[in-house]
C-alpha cells in the first residue's frame, strides 16, 4: 500500500503573518534506504502489469474537473509472482485548454520511493544538481531537462536524475499512448490486458 507523507510548509500572508500548511503527497521518501543495486535490478528485470478490467479514478472524489486521475498496479515478475513492496502508478490530468498537452506521469514505486518514471506535460523542468558526477548512470547527464523526461532514482544522493526523451508524439491525440509505451519499453514492462485511455469509454462512465 502507498503511504501518504505530510510536510509542514511555512508561508507568509499579505499581513506578514506566517501560516503553516500541510502539503501532502506520495512517492518520495527523503529517508529512502533503497539501494542502487535494487533500483538497477528492478529496472532491468522483466515485469508484468495486470490490466484486466482496470479503470481510472479521481484522486479526490470532490475534485473539480479537470481533476487528476490515477490508477495503480502491483508489479509481477516474469513468473507472475508479485514483487514485494513494488507498485506502478499512473496519473493523468486533462489539458486545461484545447490543443495543449495533458499532464501525466508513469512511475515505479519501491518501498515508498519513486525509483523511476516518465513525466509529461506543459511547463516541466528538472534540475540535476549532480550532473557532473560521472559515477551516476546512465551518462551523459544534462544539468537541466525541460519538457517531457524520464528519471531514475540514485541512492548516492537520494535524488532523482532527469533525462530527456528524445522523441515526441505526433499529435496531442496520441500523447497518452506514446508516453505509456515510453514507460513500458524503457523500464521493461509487459501488460496483460489493456490500459484504457482515461477519457475513452467505458472508462469515462466510471468517472461520472
Amino acid at each position: 500500500m502507498l503511504r501518504v507523507y505530510s510536510v509542514k510548509v511555512g508561508l507568509k500572508g499579505c499581513n506578514g503573518k506566517k501560516y503553516d500548511f500541510i502539503k501532502q503527497g506520495i512517492f518520495m521518501s527523503e529517508t529512502s534506504n533503497v539501494s542502487q543495486y535494487d533500483i538497477d535490478r528492478l529496472i532491468d528485470a522483466p515485469k508484468i502489469l495486470l490490466a484486466n478490467n482496470v479503470s481510472w479514478r479521481k484522486k479526490s472524489p470532490l475534485a473539480k474537473d479537470p481533476a487528476w486521475l490515477y490508477i495503480y498496479f502491483p508489479v509481477y515478475d516474469k513468473d507472475s509472482l508479485a514483487i514485494s513492496h513494488f507498485n506502478a502508478e499512473m496519473r493523468y490530468r486533462p489539458a486545461l485548454e484545447q490543443g495543449i498537452p495533458a499532464k501525466m506521469s508513469f512511475v515505479g514505486i519501491y518501498k515508498n520511493t519513486r525509483i523511476f518514471g516518465v513525466d509529461a506535460g506543459t511547463g516541466l523542468a528538472h534540475n540535476n544538481n549532480y550532473w557532473q558526477d560521472t559515477s551516476l548512470q546512465p551518462q551523459p547527464i544534462p544539468p537541466t531537462v525541460t519538457g517531457a523526461h524520464y528519471h531514475i532514482h540514485h541512492e548516492k544522493y537520494k535524488m532523482e536524475t532527469g533525462y530527456p526523451i528524445e522523441k515526441w508524439p505526433d499529435n496531442v491525440q496520441n500523447e497518452f499512448t506514446f508516453y505509456l509505451n515510453e514507460f513500458l519499453t524503457r523500464f521493461n514492462f509487459q501488460i496483460t490486458g489493456e490500459i484504457p485511455h482515461p477519457y475513452q469509454r467505458p472508462n469515462e462512465d466510471n468517472l461520472l
